[in-house]
């Protein structure tokens, strides 16, 4: 017996990314799976949702997926020498016009609007993507198992409330033994009056009898 609600998280390094996966489910009458995913790892989305939809049969699963880069070996810096050119030139025009001494290093020029470009690449590495299935297997397999615990722990629970019920449920029939003679003496004893008064009718009777037998019967509580 599972429960619906349930939680897990697991976490991989290598040497160049972290990723910690993260799967909550709450209960829900259908399926719903609901992936948090960096934009690198929207190839994988189709295959995340089905490892879930494969795992999970009901209720809401989101699933968090968090990537730490350790070590960009993927980064390429672009360096546009014809656009720092023109941004000396334009200097040295400015310290000429103002006449102003040009006080100008490298570093500056580097910071300065498209000199530097920095790219990085999209694409995902084989290690990184089997690190990451691995991940969120593990993930996967903590929430099957919190939600076991927490299954097993109201499956014990209900079991209680059953032999409780049951015990009670005896009770209530040994008392209804002698509620049932009750009434029929009851019964008994107004025929009785009936018929000593002279009035007893058929629809009376039948009204009596009705009246009695309805508040005996004690089933549907």
């Amino acid at each position: 017996m599972n429960s619906m609600t349930g939680f897990g998280t697991a976490s991989v390094r290598t040497k160049m990314v972290e990723v910690t996966v993260t799967v909550k489910t709450v209960n829900g009458r259908f399926l719903e799976v609901k992936p948090h995913i960096p934009r690198i790892y929207q190839g994988f989305e189709s295959d995340l949702k089905g490892q879930l939809k494969k795992e999970f049969r009901r209720g809401t699963v989101d699933c968090y997926i968090q990537r730490k880069v350790l070590e960009d070996h993927d980064t390429e810096l672009i360096v546009q020498k014809d656009v720092a050119s023109q941004w000396m030139k334009a200097f040295k025009t400015l310290s000429k016009d103002l006449k102003l001494p040009m006080d100008v290093n490298v570093e500056r020029v580097a910071t300065l609007p498209d000199v530097v470009t920095v790219l990085q690449s999209d694409s995902v590495s084989a290690a990184e993507k089997k690190a990451f299935q691995q991940c969120l297997k593990k993930a996967i397999d903590n929430t099957g198992k919190e939600r076991a615990r927490e299954g097993a722990a109201l499956k014990k629970h209900l079991t209680q409330l059953l032999k409780s019920l049951s015990t009670s449920l005896k009770s209530i029939e040994k008392k209804t033994e002698g509620l049932k003679q009750e009434h029929q003496d009851r019964l008994h004893s107004r025929l009785e009056g009936l018929l000593q008064d002279g009035n007893l009718e058929e629809s009376r009777l039948a009204q009596e009898v009705a009246i009695l037998v309805d508040k005996s019967d004690v089933g549907e509580e």
